[in-house]
């Protein structure tokens, strides 16, 4: 596994302060800008929803509690409805079940969200129902008896406490429904019978529909066995969804009150609640609503803040920007200068006046260095000088030397009367270690079809032909370069020295010209001869060898013959380039 490493903070800094003067005094600049920005974002981002969340908390938890009272008025509503019925039979006869069917009927019209009123009389166990007209059309036969009747009938004589039942099934309207039961008593407290009534919770949904907070805050009301009652998914309604395990029921088994964030175990959500118990039924009051309803606005003044904070940014950035470059601008100057004395110390200018909003500091460097430029090129002057006059008689000296040994007969081509390849290799190692830091070219000629003349004529014309070529390049070249014949052959070598690329080409351009130009008169016959000629062009350092010159040439040179008759190719900068 590759060990990731870690940066010493100290060489971090010391990394960072080596980088160019524009870069740090940018950097640091607009750090000083984003830090105090980037800390006021930093507290926004951690303050804003924190007292935001109480607040909600605290309001969910008044909701939850304002709702427990109007529930519990509206079941006590219907059991103080019962009562009333309760006194009015007491003074009609029990045994007449017609007349009961009436009264219970009646009753049950009257009796809003009232499924059912059934009377289960002690004596003979025998049940009375009265139907809601809704109901009884549906059914078109009137029922007997119910599920809760038929399971009252044996608790009839111990059950005396009147009571509201957990939400369930109507098997009479197949809708959920809650039973509130009422006991008849005698006046001598002897039990008489019991009534039912099955009502619908809609009394809770129309509670809590009055409750509005956000699209997605919403008001849930369980039974005492943890059933939905009143839920805005009518699903959950209908199907009595059991929300035991809820966060929210769970705190309510401990407490009669609270609120609290919590994570929703259906959608993941993160969601603000509150919780009451009805303590008199034992239902439950659910306050939910998610965060992320909340979150909206306050994200929303955020992102606000944040358009206004990346303008500042913008704003900084194009200042300190500014302010780098008006400041570095000076020193940009001198560092500039000094870049081009390093590269070419011959044609560096004189410093022009110190700009006019450099500080005191930029100022006395800028004079300081102004006087430091004007002594180096004196100085650099008089060097040139000596090395003129020095590489004057180095010259001399190789010429007369040259001079003496061309007179040498194992130097000197019999045909031509140029010195020969010998003679050329030792002198382009001595002008090697002359010449370095100038720029020099090597130059190899070969005539063009000088196999097929030779063939057809004979070795004199062959030799008139290299001579007459000899002679032109004799004719076309400086002092100081050297020209031989390489060997027996109808190659010849040119070493120029101290010369650009353009005008080694240019020499190399003119000798083709001029031979072109120059037909061999012969017998009475006129002979037209080309040359291709190959061209490198080469800086000389110490790494510079007369076999590479050589190699380089050789290649420009069959580079030219495949290209055809009387062609040019230069080798430079690794690229051959033919014309």
């Amino acid at each position: 596994m590759k060990k990731i490493k870690i940066n010493n903070p100290s060489d971090v800094i010391t990394e960072f302060l080596t980088k160019s003067i524009s870069r740090i005094l940018f950097i640091t600049l607009f750090a000083v800008t984003l830090i105090p920005l980037a800390f006021l974002w930093t507290s926004l981002s951690m303050n804003s929803w924190g007292p935001v969340y109480k607040d909600e908390l605290a309001k969910y938890k008044l909701l939850a509690n304002s709702l427990v009272e109007p529930i519990q008025l509206k079941v006590e509503s219907y059991q103080h409805k019962l009562k009333i019925l309760d006194i009015s039979l007491q003074s009609s006869s029990l045994d007449n079940r017609q007349q009961l069917q009436t009264i219970l009927t009646k009753f049950t019209n009257n009796f809003d969200n009232a499924i059912a009123v059934s009377l289960l009389l002690t004596e003979n166990n025998s049940p009375v129902i009265g139907l809601n007209k809704s109901v009884a059309d549906k059914l078109n036969t009137q029922p007997k008896t119910t599920k809760y009747i038929d399971k009252a009938v044996r608790y009839q004589k111990y059950v005396k406490k009147d009571s509201v039942s957990p939400i369930f099934k109507s098997s009479l309207s197949n809708k959920p429904v809650i039973l509130i039961t009422h006991h008849l008593f005698d006046k001598n407290l002897n039990k008489r019978g019991t009534l039912f009534a099955e009502i619908e919770p809609n009394f809770v949904k129309n509670i809590c529909a009055n409750i509005s907070f956000g699209s997605s805050g919403h008001c849930t009301v369980v039974d005492n066995k943890n059933s939905v009652i009143s839920h805005p998914n009518k699903t959950w309604i209908t199907t009595r969804r059991k929300l035991s395990s809820h966060t929210l029921i769970q705190k309510l088994k401990a407490n009669n009150s609270g609120s609290l964030e919590y994570i929703s175990k259906t959608d993941k959500n993160e969601m603000l609640g509150a919780y009451a118990k009805i303590k008199n039924l034992g239902w439950g009051v659910l306050v939910t609503r998610p965060k992320s309803e909340i979150n909206t606005p306050l994200n929303s003044a955020l992102q606000n803040i944040l358009i206004w904070v990346v303008a500042g940014l913008l704003l900084a950035l194009t200042i300190t920007m500014l302010v780098t470059r008006y400041a570095t601008q000076p020193l940009k100057a001198l560092n500039d200068k000094t870049k081009n004395i390093t590269k070419n110390p011959k044609n560096c200018k004189p410093l022009k006046e110190v700009p006019k909003h450099s500080s005191k500091e930029i100022r006395n460097i800028w004079d300081s260095f102004a006087n430091l430029l004007t002594l180096y090129q004196d100085l650099n002057h008089e060097n040139n000088s000596l090395n003129s006059s020095s590489k004057k008689d180095i010259r001399k000296v190789m010429s007369d030397m040259r001079i003496k040994n061309t007179k040498k007969a194992n130097n000197i081509d019999s045909v031509t009367g140029l010195t020969n390849g010998t003679f050329f290799v030792e002198e382009l190692r001595k002008s090697l270690l002359i010449h370095r830091g100038e720029i020099a070219g090597l130059i190899l000629i070969e005539v063009d079809n000088y196999k097929t003349l030779l063939s057809k004529n004979n070795e004199e014309l062959s030799n008139h032909i290299i001579k007459h070529v000899a002679e032109i390049l004799i004719s076309s070249t400086r002092n100081d370069d050297i020209v031989s014949r390489y060997g027996n052959t109808d190659r010849f070598t040119m070493f120029v020295n101290d010369c650009s690329p353009r005008s080694i080409q240019g020499t190399a351009k003119k000798l083709r010209s001029l031979v072109e130009v120059s037909p061999v008169e012969w017998k009475g016959n006129t002979i037209y001869i080309n040359l291709s000629i190959g061209i490198v062009t080469h800086e000389i350092t110490e790494k510079t060898t007369v076999s590479t010159l050589m190699a380089y040439s050789e290649r420009a040179l069959q580079k030219a013959k495949s290209a055809g008759e009387n062609k040019i190719s230069t080798y430079q900068n690794k690229q051959i380039e033919t014309a």
